[in-house]
């Protein structure tokens, strides 16, 4: 692991039992040096797992951690290069705001006053000049949030790693709070590696994301990839909204490929190799599929019936079924008009093939 382009983490063949109970299994994972890595995946996936065994507050049962080129199995989260935001924030409520950010300091040796300097740059790094002497039980849920980060970067760690960041944050706070992250972590330059169940927290922030299921990696990739190019069923149909079908691959006298779906064709990418007869699954995102003249070109032309039109402001999800009971979610731009028009009759959609994603199906 000794060399000029080591990841700033690497994990080799990672495996975490409690009992009987596997929490991570066989998981190898880069984290590139300087890069904003989310760990993302449903509710008992591992991810939080996986977190804690990097910061060393979790011990594997199997497979190897290195931290900047160095093995740390055994190592104490103290004795590490990572600092950690936990979820719970875990601040203390009878000290002051630069207290707690210069709490990881005594154990620097730094006297007093340099305690104090180094606080108030990183309250000003963080944006909350002048909070200083303020008692943390009179802050906002923002700026405990915002603390709790500055007490983790003040000791200025290559390595940072946040549990759930946003989680107790309202939505409205949440949004503002990720591009700040965001930003945050261009300024600094150092690696950020955050776990969150939250699908656009990860997709917002992430220079990469890493998909866990069941303890396993299922994908790393960008998130313009990982929507976009899902090379699981998992993570398919758990990023985003996605239209899935079933059906088998079949051909025309064409050469043309076409996925059949109980009893309907649907053009499919040819870059997309498969062999007559294979069973797939046939995924399309809502926001890809036209309606009306909007149509006019596509391979892939229905007509279909709305069954609701839901309004979400900027766009309307139209719930339509096709003439074999198969169903679909469209999301458009919404019109005024279209919950009187279109309810209950029939329009046209239709979409490119080379928006449509094909993957094997996987044994249940």
């Amino acid at each position: 692991m000794q060399n000029n382009t080591q990841p700033d983490i690497y994990l080799r063949n990672l495996c975490k039992r409690f009992g009987d109970i596997i929490a991570v299994q066989n998981l190898t994972l880069e984290v590139h040096k300087g890069e904003f890595l989310t760990l993302l995946g449903p509710s008992g996936s591992g991810k939080t797992t996986t977190l804690r065994m990097i910061g060393g507050f979790e011990k594997p049962t199997e497979g190897e951690i290195y931290i900047q080129g160095e093995l740390v199995n055994d190592k104490p989260p103290n004795k590490r290069s990572t600092r950690t935001v936990f979820q719970d924030l875990s601040l203390f409520p009878h000290m002051t705001v630069g207290e707690n950010i210069g709490y990881g300091l005594l154990f620097q040796g730094l006297n007093k006053n340099d305690r104090k300097n180094k606080a108030l740059k990183a309250l000003e790094l963080v944006g909350l000049e002048g909070l200083y002497k303020r008692k943390v039980t009179t802050l906002s849920g923002g700026q405990k949030q915002r603390v709790a980060l500055a007490r983790a970067l003040v000791t200025q760690p290559p390595i940072l790693l946040l549990d759930e960041p946003l989680g107790a944050l309202d939505e409205k706070l949440r949004e503002r709070m990720q591009a700040e992250l965001k930003n945050l972590h261009q300024m600094l330059g150092i690696s950020f590696i955050a776990v969150t169940h939250n699908q656009e927290e990860a997709l917002t922030m992430s220079d990469r994301i890493a998909i866990i299921n069941k303890g396993r990696l299922e994908q790393v990739a960008t998130p313009r990839e990982i929507y976009e190019n899902p090379k699981t069923e998992f993570v398919a149909d758990f990023i985003g909204l996605a239209n899935i079908l079933e059906g088998e691959i079949i051909e025309d006298n064409t050469g043309v490929e076409k996925l059949l779906s109980n009893g309907l064709e649907y053009f499919i990418p040819t870059k997309d190799k498969f062999n007559k007869g294979d069973n797939v699954i046939l995924m399309v995102r809502p926001e890809r599929i036209a309606i009306g003249d909007k149509v006019k070109g596509y391979k892939n032309s229905f007509s279909v019936t709305v069954r609701n039109i839901l309004y979400k402001g900027v766009c309307s999800e139209f719930y339509i079924s096709f003439d074999n009971d198969q169903e679909m979610r469209i999301r458009v731009e919404s019109k005024s008009f279209w919950q009187d028009r279109f309810t209950g009759g029939k329009i046209t959609i239709g979409w490119d093939e080379r928006d449509t994603v094909v993957l094997k199906r996987e044994s249940k």
